[in-house]
């Protein structure tokens, strides 16, 4: 009996010996993930106490809204941006593959700058 815990033991150092354990401890850096390039911006300027992302319309779109206060989100249809109060706020999206905008109003809206569209 003495003799099979020895064993089991050596079987045990051997299977320990081939490769389940790590001898060298030191993780392996994991790559950075490739950043995300978006090639259009549309800004848009209003005096709102919520806003209602423009919907984005074209192949493959993706993009993140930044709502000018802190609050940036990844893009989505139907995306509502809350602010504490109307007054002036400077929204940015900036996606990638659209190739139209709509927005279901325009009220309170001072200035939509297309030029990075």
């Amino acid at each position: 009996m003495k003799r099979l815990l020895i064993s089991a033991s050596a079987i045990l150092l051997l299977f320990s010996a081939c490769g389940e354990v790590d001898p060298d401890p030191t993780p392996t850096p994991t790559p950075d993930p490739k950043p995300v390039s978006f090639n259009q911006r549309l800004t848009i300027v209003h005096e709102r106490s919520s806003f209602q992302v423009p919907s984005l319309s074209g192949s493959g779109v993706s993009g993140r809204v930044d709502f000018g206060d802190g609050n940036t989100q990844d893009y989505r249809y139907g995306l509502t941006g809350t602010y504490p109060s109307a007054g002036q706020h400077r929204v940015v999206i900036e996606c990638t593959g659209a190739t139209s905008f709509s927005m279901e109003s325009v009220a309170d809206v001072s200035q939509i700058d297309l030029s990075a569209f």
